[in-house]
């Protein structure tokens, strides 16, 4: 996580703060107002908390609905953010499930018309009001609601209009009149105030949820300190690097006997004094019956409250262990490149010079130098397919298309041609080429077809340093139009926890046995983009210490059913 996203994870701690602050200052003032009520007791009582809101609300509906002899009786709130109102449970006379996500535009309507222009409004008949049609409401009175802040003097200083209050129905087939709209108005006035305060509460918890949602599914660690040095807040994955103990409760209690590690505490100590901190941390994280050790970047800032006072720290802790292992597989896969580029240099360096020593072709039987000059040609061979190999990563990793020349391959042949190059490296390995008699050419890019089974032999000796029997397989399975091939060794085989990894860039395994093989990490990478250029897939199966099986599909038609010859770009 870089500097700005510190910043922006503290900022956003800071103005949520300061508007839980600017809400917990106005819902004070809201409980220290006096509201009375016209002769109903609901309207004037004070509210602290969202549940006694409810049952106060409840009662409130139900005396107005009997007030203004009505059969149902709801109110709205406005939503500011999106310009629209919303029903809001409870409600006298309708079951809550018709009030849940029922929003009506505040711009059009019976119900905008009334918010807009601020004035009462009776309607007779379900057409003038079709947006509530779905309450079952024939005829109707909509009063707005609106919270006034009044001075010393009880002259209005603000007015704001927060929302609506419905009845529908007259009782005995009657009509709302003049009289129904003075009794809902006054009702109207002294309920706007406790409906912004409950408003107020939701909002409140709304904020509260969204942080801590928030907060709680941060994949990096965050913890926050507050200036005398307590843990206030710790999120889960943070907890995981630092509090492995379920029964240990961090909020509460000194950084400095949360966290043991004192690049840890000296970095929060100088986020605490206002400066800002970053540093690398290596710790040792359990995740089920595994501990497995990460490298985590540390940065850490002050945090300020709504006077611009310091209230405390955050830190925030980002998993770099991948990033810094790339690092590591970066400086491994230039030395191995250089290293593997380097021995056909050699060994065509040394043949070419030999040859030139001897001008006059006497030195050697004609039979010696068509063997050096075989070595000199596998050596370019060898060298062609690892620059080819780098030149096609390189245009993975820009993302650019690889191209495609397509042609009619046969995948067995190519089996052949690989073992019989392959073998000439090694004396301790047996080889054995199992290919079906109808198994059809293929639609593909030869080029590419053999380096994917040259990098998955060659990987097969390489990683069964004992020797032992190298086994590749070639299957059609008609009902599929499929031709499969496998790669089977009797090596080292591969851990079970490193499977998933085995065909990421710079990719090696870590085990046992491993330590002394050369190898850049990109081969396997190469292999799976290779095979899915052809629309094909791999997989590997291994048992560590019993060797490894890895197969490909292709499919027989080609990529795209494109015609032989065709040039993809």
């Amino acid at each position: 996580m870089s500097k700005a996203n510190t910043e922006e994870i503290k900022q956003q701690y800071e103005e949520l703060q300061q508007r839980y602050n600017a809400m917990a200052a106005r819902l004070k003032e809201l409980e220290g107002q006096d509201q009375q009520s016209a002769g109903a007791e609901t309207a004037g009582a004070t509210v602290t908390s969202p549940p006694e809101f409810v049952e106060t609300l409840n009662r409130f509906l139900m005396k107005v609905a009997m007030l203004a002899q009505a059969e149902k009786a709801l109110y709205m709130t406005h939503d500011r953010r999106t310009d629209q109102l919303l029903t809001r449970e409870p409600a006298y006379g309708i079951p809550g499930e018709y009030l849940s996500n029922v929003r009506i535009s505040a711009k059009r309507g019976i119900c905008a018309e009334v918010f807009l222009s601020g004035e009462p409004k009776v309607w007779k008949s379900p057409t003038e009001a079709p947006e509530l049609m779905p309450f079952g409401a024939r005829n109707g009175l909509i009063v707005p609601l609106n919270v006034e802040r009044k001075d010393d003097n009880g002259k209005v200083i603000e007015a704001r209009r927060v929302g609506l209050l419905l009845v529908c129905n007259k009782r005995l087939g009657g009509q709302f009149m003049q009289q129904d709209v003075f009794i809902l108005s006054g009702l109207a006035r002294n309920a706007a105030a406790v409906l912004a305060q409950a408003r107020m509460f939701e909002e409140i918890l709304e904020e509260k949820e969204r942080y801590e949602a928030t907060f709680e599914s941060l994949a990096v660690g965050l913890v926050m300190v507050q200036m005398d040095g307590t843990v206030s807040e710790i999120n889960p994955s943070a907890r995981r690097i630092f509090v492995q103990d379920d029964t240990t409760d961090a909020v509460g209690r000194p950084f400095t006997e949360v966290f043991s590690d004192h690049i840890v505490v000296d970095t929060l100590q100088a986020a605490l004094k206002g400066e800002e901190a970053a540093s690398e941390i290596t710790a040792t994280v359990k995740n089920g019956e595994e501990t497995r050790s990460f490298i985590f970047r540390m940065q850490a800032a002050q945090i300020h409250g709504q006077s611009r006072e310091p209230v405390g720290a955050v830190a925030v802790f980002s998993d770099i262990t991948d990033v810094r292992q790339a690092e590591r597989s970066k400086t491994s896969f230039i030395d191995a490149a250089a290293h593997d580029l380097r021995n056909p240099m050699a060994a065509i360096k040394g043949f070419a010079e030999t040859l030139l020593s001897d001008p006059e072709e006497d030195m050697f039987t004609r039979e010696d130098r068509q063997e050096f000059l075989g070595i000199i040609a596998k050596s370019c061979k060898r060298q062609l397919g690892m620059i080819s190999d780098l030149l096609n990563i390189a245009k993975i990793d820009a993302g650019k298309a690889l191209d495609m020349h397509l042609s009619s391959v046969r995948i067995g042949e190519i089996a052949e041609d690989v073992v019989r190059l392959d073998q000439e490296n090694t004396s301790l390995h047996t080889y054995v080429v199992e290919c079906d008699p109808d198994v059809p050419p293929v639609i593909g890019d030869e080029v590419k077809i053999d380096r994917i089974i040259t990098n998955l032999v060659s990987n097969a000796r390489k990683y069964s340093p004992d020797g032992g029997q190298i086994t590749i397989t070639v299957k059609y399975r008609q009902d599929e139009d499929r031709v499969f091939v496998s790669v089977k060794d009797q090596g080292l085989g591969i851990p079970k926890e490193q499977l998933p990894k085995m065909f990421g860039r710079f990719s090696r395994v870590q085990a046992k046995g491993f330590e002394n093989i050369p190898g850049t990490g990109l081969g396997l990478n190469m292999v799976k983009n290779l095979v899915e250029l052809h629309q094909g897939k791999i997989k590997v199966e291994s048992e560590y210490g019993s060797g490894s099986t890895f197969e490909f599909w292709l499919p027989v038609r080609g990529p795209q059913q494109m015609e032989p010859g065709t040039t993809v770009l």
